[in-house]
């Protein structure tokens, strides 16, 4: 490229559209208002939760950890609410099931830290005790099966799509 066709502050684009200094991001954008279609072959909207012992100063990826134990599905509930309310973490997989297209808004709420991700896209980040007074995001989802993914730091938060839990 010769370097009079190279953008600067000072010359417009090439294209004719305003250079990144000259132009606005905004929060949402038209991708935001397209539903996020379900992916083919979801699995059974079935949680899954595994356990791990340690004290983080954040919420780590523990699908980088070894946990200490894994819950079977019908005994999820049971198993969160004896969990000590400290040194402790936990990984949730599980599928939510949308029946027609719409906006989903997710919440978190609690003392404790947590991540969600929706089919991969990281929609919620808050480290321990930035959830106190809840954190949503809403998401315009398909009709079909949507997994997701939460980190989670003791004491733990509570997950809610729409009001019903999570787990």
């Amino acid at each position: 490229l010769m370097a009079s066709r190279i953008p600067t502050a000072k010359t417009p684009a090439a294209s004719g559209a305003p250079t990144f200094a000259e132009s606005a991001c905004p929060a949402r954008t038209a991708l935001d208002a397209a539903a996020m279609p379900a992916p083919v072959g979801a699995p059974e909207p079935r949680p899954a939760l595994w356990i791990y012992q340690g004290r983080w100063p954040w919420v780590p990826d523990f699908r980088t950890l070894m946990p200490v134990h894994e819950v079977p599905p019908p005994r999820i509930h049971a198993v969160l609410g004896r969990l000590p309310k400290q040194g402790v973490g936990a990984l949730a997989h599980g599928v939510l099931e949308v029946e027609a297209e719409r906006e989903v808004v997710f919440r978190a709420e609690g003392e404790g830290g947590c991540q969600l991700w929706v089919q991969g896209a990281h929609i919620l980040e808050c480290e321990a005790g930035d959830c106190s007074g809840g954190r949503t995001y809403a998401l315009r989802l398909a009709a079909g099966r949507h997994p997701w993914r939460a980190c989670l730091t003791a004491p733990f938060v509570t997950l809610t799509a729409d009001g019903r839990d999570l787990l």
